[in-house]
């Protein structure tokens, strides 16, 4: 162990500058106060190596490597001791020393403390409670797979001390109770170990952490100098396992917080700096912002630094001081934020909404970064304005559809003469009609109000009056109140047909066709074309029933063409866009 002395030194003056320089460089006072506070602490490590490396030359020249057990002089058996201590100390606050290293070379100061021969340390698996070997010195394979896990219950030095809480020691292993009549015995004296002392490790909170053993060849008492120095070892010991425990468990919960943070389809942003110049942010951020994980997204730091990033807050741009991680950490309070619009470098938009927390340090005083998390609710925000302008269309169509309603009822019913037959006749022609304007609400119903495509429409409505309608046209998409006009209309036209027109004959046919032409104005015209032939001869009603007046009020501009060889009606009407996932109230038709 002290062979390394020379090196450590070396190393701690070298760590020393380096954070010297480094504070030098550093603006930030929070920042430069912590490397000047690791100056003093590697300067401290290394004039502590260099006093443990005098103690070594002193006990050297003295010859008293194990002076205790040869009953020297007690300074320089303390002097040894107090040296152990300090090289032990020294290599547990060495921050880059692997806990593999530190465990053993507390192994050796137990050694060299207690004029030991060997030595191993366990530690306590808090499942189960059984001591396992960590660290050792001087042990053979056997000897460390027979005590490799020891439990409370067992035939051994240290799992008595550790159902007792207390250290025990034992002289002469070959008369005493705990090993007489063992296979342990033969165990211990096959590794040429006689005596034994088992100190445990306990917590400041009393929690039994572990346990240090040192060996002896031949039958030993340790002093009870050397059981002080012993105890004082067993304290730097237990406080070092604990705070690596604690760093260890501290790490876990590290990792399972940011793996828990990542996961999380909400982006989070977090800052450990007073002055919120380093900003990361969890998987989701960094993918709504299309930059890598590591980026800092501050919009604190320099310019040159920070991922271009606008905030917006009721169409206002947001200074940086503004920005609810910024305010948090400068207020110490949650920020609230119901809604904040944010512009990313390619200038894409988004809606986001959350809060954000300061966090503060163990005194809970000092505030020493902040989180901040924001969903974001612009598919949400989207949605719900396409679901306000629906329900107003909804009701927008409730109304026209009630007016429809009761235009037809008050029509058909207008046209019946007193008399059951003449109401039977209206009846069947109001359900008719109903039918046909139900169909085509169904239709848009189910595309959302999106509109009906015109082939469907014209298979729907007559499809039940006969398959000999034939359709000819391109595809063309219907909205909301042209999709009913039409229906009625081929539904007043198929009534017709079948009662006065082409499907009163076997050999009848109905062709319904449509082109789509550009006006003068700029307008596009949808031209539909209903014509029969092959039915009885045809002439122009000399009564207009309300049929023929519903086929000229819904098409203004309608022809009629009674033409011997079968009826022509010919309307148009100006092709609106179909709506889409977003309604345009501007284009909404209207009754």
């Amino acid at each position: 162990m002290l062979s390394r002395l020379s090196e450590q030194i070396s190393s701690c003056y070298e760590r020393a500058a380096d954070a010297k320089q480094r504070a030098e460089e550093i603006v930030d006072p929070v920042l430069k106060a912590d490397f000047v506070g690791m100056e003093k602490r590697w300067l401290f490590l290394a004039r502590s190596y260099e006093f443990v490396e005098r103690l070594k030359d002193f006990t050297s020249s003295q010859g008293a490597p194990k002076v205790a057990e040869h009953g020297s002089s007690r300074e320089v058996a303390d002097l040894t001791a107090m040296a152990s201590l300090l090289l032990a100390g020294s290599s547990c606050a060495d921050p880059d020393n692997p806990l593999q290293v530190c465990l053993t070379d507390i192994v050796e100061a137990a050694i060299s403390i207690t004029g030991a021969d060997k030595g191993n340390l366990q530690l306590r698996d808090d499942r189960s409670g059984a001591l396992t070997i960590a660290a050792y010195s001087g042990f053979d394979t056997a000897f460390l797979k027979f005590f490799e896990r020891v439990t409370t219950d067992e035939h051994a030095a240290c799992g008595a001390a550790a159902a007792s809480g207390e250290r025990v020691v034992i002289a002469d292993v070959r008369r005493s109770d705990v090993f007489a009549g063992t296979s342990a015995l033969k165990v211990l004296l096959m590794a040429d170990v006689q005596a034994v002392q088992s100190t445990p490790l306990v917590s400041g909170r009393g929690k039994l952490l572990g346990m240090i053993s040192t060996h002896y060849k031949s039958p030993y008492r340790p002093t009870d100098r050397q059981l002080m120095f012993m105890d004082m070892l067993a304290r730097q010991a237990a406080d070092y396992i604990e705070r690596k425990q604690l760093e260890e468990l501290t790490q876990q919960r590290t990792e399972e917080l940011e793996a828990l943070l990542n996961v999380l389809p909400i982006p989070a942003w977090i800052t450990t700096d007073s002055t919120c110049t380093e900003v990361r942010g969890n998987t989701a951020a960094s993918s709504l912002f299309n930059v890598p994980q590591a980026a800092n997204v501050s919009q604190s730091s320099a310019p040159e630094r920070a991922v271009n990033i606008q905030h917006y807050v009721g169409g206002r741009l947001l200074a940086p001081e503004e920005l609810p991680l910024q305010r948090a950490l400068a207020t110490g309070k949650t920020q609230k934020v119901p809604e904040i619009e944010v512009e990313d470098s390619l200038g894409r938009r988004f809606s986001l909404s959350g809060g954000a927390a300061p966090l503060f340090d163990i005194s809970g005083r000092v505030v020493r970064g902040a989180v901040a998390a924001l969903a974001d609710i612009t598919d949400l925000k989207r949605a719900r304005e396409h679901n306000e302008v629906l329900l107003r269309e909804l009701q927008h169509r409730c109304n026209n559809f009630l007016s429809v309603v009761q235009m037809l009822v008050q029509r058909t019913l207008s046209d019946a003469a007193p008399g059951a037959p003449m109401l039977d006749e209206a009846k069947a022609k109001l359900l008719g009609r109903l039918r046909a304007l139900a169909h085509s609400t169904l239709q848009l119903t189910k595309s959302d109000w999106a509109g009906v495509s015109l082939i469907e429409l014209v298979r729907t409505t007559t499809e039940t009056f006969s398959t000999r309608i034939e359709t000819h046209g391109d595809e063309i998409t219907l909205t909301g109140n042209d999709a009913q006009n039409v229906a009625l209309a081929l539904h007043e036209l198929a009534t017709n047909a079948a009662k006065y027109g082409a499907l009163t004959t076997p050999g009848g046919t109905i062709s319904v066709s449509w082109t789509v032409e550009q006006a003068a104005s700029g307008i596009k015209l949808l031209k539909v074309r209903w014509q029969e032939r092959g039915g009885p001869p045809t002439t122009a009603p000399r009564r207009k029933g309300f049929g023929t007046m519903l086929l000229s009020t819904v098409f203004s501009e309608a022809l009629f063409d009674y033409a011997s060889h079968g009826l022509s009606y010919q309307f148009s009407l100006s092709v609106a866009p179909p709506l889409a996932k977003h309604f345009d109230e501007a284009r909404l038709p209207g009754i």
